[in-house]
């Protein structure tokens, strides 16, 4: 570190200490013309009602208590796909599929034939 960063860090230590200073030396004033010690400024303070905080705009914060949490929705469980059976017209090969869509024998049989997989449908 440079001798003036070491300065000015230093400067920046004594204003702190000189603000709290002034505080401290004006308050031991204030409290000796109102005859108050410690314990008096102490119940002064406890009496005054504190406006709080602003609160924060946006969204609150995620509570880490987890039993605050509501519990999570349960989900409908969709019935499975009913299963659908091809065949192909001249080999007579059935297959029976829950996707027919993305079955590759059923796109090879389509494609073979020149027609919509759908038409092969039993």
């Amino acid at each position: 570190m440079s001798i003036d960063k070491v300065q000015s860090k230093l400067k920046q230590e004594f204003d702190a200490i000189q603000v709290k200073l002034t505080f401290v030396t004006e308050l031991q004033a204030l409290m000796k013309k109102a005859n108050l010690d410690i314990e008096g400024v102490k119940s002064l303070l406890d009496e005054i009602d504190v406006a709080p905080a602003p609160k924060k705009r946006g969204r609150p914060a995620a509570s880490k208590n987890a039993s605050t949490k509501k519990p999570a929705a349960k989900r409908k469980k969709h019935p499975p796909r009913p299963q659908r059976k091809f065949k192909h017209p001249k080999s007579g090969e059935v297959v029976t599929t829950a996707a027919p869509q993305v079955n590759k024998q059923i796109k090879e049989w389509a494609k073979e034939l020149n027609t919509d997989w759908q038409k092969l449908e039993i």
